[in-house]
Formats: C-alpha cells, structure tokens, sequence
C-alpha cells in the first residue's frame, strides 16, 4: 500500500493504492493473481462517505474476469494502481499496467457513484468489448506506468489524458487519449510520442 498516494487539494479527497495486491488461490496448480486496487479515502484519510465507492478495482471486477482467463494475457496480472491521479475535470483515473500481457490499460471513472449525473466508467479497450486491439501499442509497453492529464493540452476546454508506456517501441512513448466521440465506454488514443528517433534505450515515460 502507498505506491502511490495523490490529493485534490485541500479539504478534498485522497487516493491510495497498492498495485502488488493479490488474490491467493488454495489450489497449488493456480497462480496467486496480482490485481492491485485503489482506495478514495476523505481528507481525514478514513472511508469517503456514503455517496462514494471508496475501493476503486478494474481487473477483480466480474466484468473483466468472469469470461476471460486469470493470466497475462488479459487481466490476471493487471497491477492496477501503479499510477492513479485525479483529472483536472475531477474524475479519477486509474491504470494497471500489467493488463494485455503488459500492454496495459487506462481507466477513466466518476469520482462519486451518484446515479443521476454519472458519466459510465471509460477505458482504452472498450469497458463492454475489451478488445486490445483498440490499444495500438504492442505488448509489454507498460501503458499507465505513469500519468498526467489536462485541458488544454490538444484542444482548449476537452479533457487530454497523458499517460506513460515506457517500454513502448522499444524506446519509451507517451500516449495522449481523449474521450472516444463514438463509444461511451471507451478512451481512444488520439496521439503517441514515440523516442524511437533519439536512439537511446527506453528514453522516456517511466514518469
């Protein structure tokens, strides 16, 4: 736990996590799943209140598991949590770098669970598809080893996700993604900054 640990601010909300968390299996022929997980704690650093999920998971979540094998190749290795931030437009974004045999993911969710006004939780992938074909990075980039995001960084005013893929193209490359205009439950990759050209092994995006 505390791998790593951001704040909104003052008086507002914090975010842990602990990306080596596990699932344990009694069976000697299953392999211990390393999930990670996230926590939303207050500002007093206990549980947020009744109109916030405090534990945030992607990769333990029956949607990503229940119909997919538990090994690197999708989800048995995700390592969520790694990275995690709050967004500028305040919802959380959290990553498992280990997803997609190392591919990885990024996840974008409402920082409360009210009902009425919450946008759908969002990943590159595609929440309902979970197609890593939608992610064009190769395997092993490590997407969502680290994070940034802003408002204004290709369009004034629209939410950019920059996330870290430091194995990517075998030199490092940071991806910007955006809110996919024609999938609500789905980040698209909008641009990729490759180092390949700087000839230097792994360059850039560790953080």
């Amino acid at each position: 736990m505390g791998v790593r640990v951001t704040s909104q601010g003052p008086g507002q909300s914090v975010m842990t996590c602990a990306h080596r968390y596990q699932e344990w299996s009694t069976n000697p022929d299953t392999p211990n799943l390393v999930f990670g997980q996230c926590y939303i704690l207050g500002e007093d650093l206990h549980k947020s209140d009744a109109h916030r999920i405090w534990r945030r998971v992607i990769c333990d979540d029956r949607k990503h598991i229940k119909d997919k094998p538990k090994n690197p190749d999708w989800f048995g290795y995700c390592q969520q949590g790694h990275s995690a931030a709050f967004a500028m437009d305040k919802t959380s974004l959290l990553f498992g770098p280990g997803a997609y045999q190392w591919k990885g993911i990024v996840r974008m969710e409402s920082r409360d669970n009210l009902e009425v006004s919450n946008e759908e939780p969002r990943e590159t992938g595609d929440v309902d598809r979970l197609d890593r074909d939608l992610i064009p990075l190769l395997n092993n980039s490590y997407l969502g080893f680290s994070i940034d995001s802003g408002m204004a960084l290709n369009k004034k005013g629209q939410l950019t996700i920059v996330s870290g893929a430091p194995r990517g193209g075998f030199s490092g490359e940071v991806a910007f993604l955006k809110r996919d205009p024609l999938a609500e439950r789905s980040l698209s990759v909008e641009n990729i900054l490759n180092f390949s050209a700087l000839r230097i092994p792994l360059a850039g995006s560790f953080s």
